[in-house]
């Protein structure tokens, strides 16, 4: 279930592992929640503290009727290092929408975000692509008569996802109604506002980054381009870039081990003296 947390201007659901520092907190991308870390976590979490998030409106967390813009989450996420580790800040890791948040974060919040590895979300994504997008994001917004109809939707909708990725999408990101089926745990009314906010510019953000930053994108991924991809490479010479092979865009349930690998070796090298990691462009 997770741990409720009170930030004040809002509560949000967090799972802690681990003990040792550094503080590593991972940010789902849009409509998803905190589990589908899972895999990566259970390798991290022997050397690192690692805190996964429902975002705001997503899975156990607060659902306001409003307030998803950048600023918001970024907001978060400070509110979160100065719970989690106020004198140190965190490192962050996110995927899609949590990669834009952790962009945005690291780069109002120096000292309260450590660095970051942003997974499969940069800015210059195509209007194209983020027009495909959001008719995704609000198509999602229905229930199902049960579990095997649930899974089945699930399967189709997430092609390339493992099976132990389904099931968790299906178990932690779903609840019963009153009606006896399966609705999104995500609320329509903040997903809808939140794919409206992911066009917002990201380049300022990403040109000002001053903390150690790695952008990752899947190689086969249909929301980061590989021009793209290129083009954020170009805006900030202290960024990494790393393309994992064979992934789309749900690198982390899709390749686990290899963003685990990434993440450990990048927060292992950060902390607590090296700014930078070894570059593999």
């Amino acid at each position: 279930m997770g741990t409720r947390l009170n930030l004040g201007s809002i509560t949000l659901n967090v799972e802690q592992k681990g003990t040792d520092q550094p503080v590593v907190v991972f940010l789902h991308g849009i409509t998803a929640n905190r589990r589908v870390w899972d895999p990566v976590i259970e390798r991290l979490a022997t050397r690192f503290t690692c805190v996964s998030v429902d975002q705001r409106g997503h899975g156990l967390s607060d659902k306001p009727d409003g307030g998803y813009s950048d600023l918001d989450y970024s907001n978060d996420i400070r509110l979160l290092s100065e719970r989690l580790s106020p004198s140190e800040g965190i490192f962050v890791v996110g995927h899609s929408l949590g990669a834009r948040n952790a962009i945005v974060a690291a780069s109002r919040f120096p000292l309260s975000v450590r660095g970051i590895v942003a997974i499969d979300f940069v800015p210059f994504i195509e209007d194209s692509v983020f027009d495909l997008l959001e008719k995704r994001v609000l198509a999602g917004n229905r229930s199902f008569s049960g579990l095997e109809q649930l899974t089945s939707y699930l399967r189709g909708r997430y092609v390339n996802l493992p099976e132990d990725a389904i099931e968790r999408r299906a178990e932690f990101g779903y609840e019963r109604n009153e009606a006896g089926e399966y609705a999104p745990l995500a609320s329509a009314s903040a997903m809808a506002e939140t794919v409206l906010g992911l066009r917002e510019d990201l380049e300022p953000y990403l040109s000002g980054l001053e903390v150690p930053a790695v952008i990752v994108r899947g190689e086969l991924s249909t929301l980061v381009s590989p021009e793209a991809f290129s083009r954020a490479r170009s805006v900030n010479s202290r960024v990494v870039s790393v393309v994992i092979p064979s992934a789309d865009h749900y690198v982390p349930e899709e390749a686990p081990k290899e963003i685990s690998e990434l993440v450990g070796n990048f927060v292992g090298n950060c902390a607590p003296e090296t700014d930078r990691i070894l570059e593999r462009n």
